[in-house]
């Protein structure tokens, strides 16, 4: 980036509600119950979810009336830096 800037934002899209647990921690579940959990850096993002209804008739079939957002945004400007975020098993995900 040319100058640091706060409008960061990695969208991930599910189908089912991610669901924050604490920061740095989301939560996710599948339709058959096998969980997941997603890592990334609480210090720097800040995780959001929104509901994103399916309006195409031709996906509702598919999807479902909506899906989810999970959008994880800076915290603070920034205009380098890395951003790890991680998806694991949550057995896994303990260690």
């Amino acid at each position: 980036l040319a100058a640091a800037s706060r409008e960061i934002v990695f969208n991930l899209l599910t189908l089912q509600k991610p669901e924050p647990e604490r920061e740095g921690v989301v939560a996710l579940e599948n339709e058959r119950g096998e969980k997941l959990t997603l890592r990334y850096d609480g210090n720097r993002l800040q995780a959001d979810v929104e509901r994103v209804p399916i309006t195409d008739s031709k996906m509702v079939p598919v999807w479902g009336d909506s899906i989810y957002r999970l959008k994880l945004k800076a915290k603070a400007p920034m205009a380098e830096g890395t951003c790890t975020v991680r998806i694991e098993a949550a057995s896994s995900a303990a260690r």
